[in-house]
């Protein structure tokens, strides 16, 4: 075919007359194979198309629905580490309640397990580490945004704001950041206050966790 268009390229316009018509005979020969030939090409080609496109998308939902399975597992375990928490303090006091019960040293004992509770609140770094995970979980990530938000804010801030969303009572956070029930409840106004200065959709955001002015519990 290619040699045959190139003949009538180089013939041009002096080649004779009885040439031309054989030349055009031929061409109108071979056209419609090679139009054939050409859209079969182009529908194995488009078939090829649809295919990888077929198998991408299908890859790429197997990818998807993997990645959301193992946020699912992460977030279950984050969550079970605070009722975990929740369990093994109470199984702490529990246990020296059921071993003292009816004994002199009942109180004391109980006393000093509550005291350990507090103390490992306040100060266990793997502890707090556990509430913040769990937290983050439960509301797409809210501590880690929080402290990337407000870098300058002082860690009793951050504190605040975890046990608040927590769901921890005005006399438990009192006794764990060792102030008094209106220092809590000024200090946690001041923080609201700030966060509504934020842009609506990051302002609710971190609103929703600690709910409205009367969030903490008595």
């Amino acid at each position: 075919m290619t040699a045959l268009y190139l003949f009538i390229a180089a013939a041009g316009a002096d080649s004779t007359f009885v040439l031309r018509p054989a030349i055009v005979r031929a061409v109108a020969h071979v056209d419609p194979i090679v139009r054939i030939r050409t859209l079969e090409a182009l529908v194995f080609f488009l078939l090829a198309v649809i295919i990888s496109l077929f198998w991408y998308m299908r890859a790429r939902k197997i990818e998807t629905l993997r990645r959301q399975e193992e946020e699912k597992a992460e977030n279950e375990r984050l969550l079970s580490i605070a009722e975990e928490l929740k369990i093994d303090i109470l199984d702490r006091l529990c246990e020296q309640y059921y071993i003292y019960e009816g004994t002199t040293s009942l109180q004391p004992k109980i006393l000093k397990e509550v005291r350990s509770v507090i103390d490992d609140l306040r100060s266990d770094t793997k502890t707090r580490k556990g509430l913040e995970d769990a937290l983050d979980a439960r509301y797409d990530g809210v501590m880690s945004k929080l402290r990337e938000t407000f870098p300058k804010w002082k860690e009793e801030d951050y504190l605040l704001y975890l046990y608040t969303a927590s769901g921890f009572t005005a006399t438990t956070i009192s006794t764990l950041l060792e102030k008094d029930k209106p220092y809590i409840y000024n200090h946690l106004y001041r923080i609201r206050t700030r966060i509504t200065e934020l842009n609506p959709p990051l302002r609710d955001y971190f609103l929703a966790p600690i709910g409205n002015p009367q969030r903490i519990k008595q």
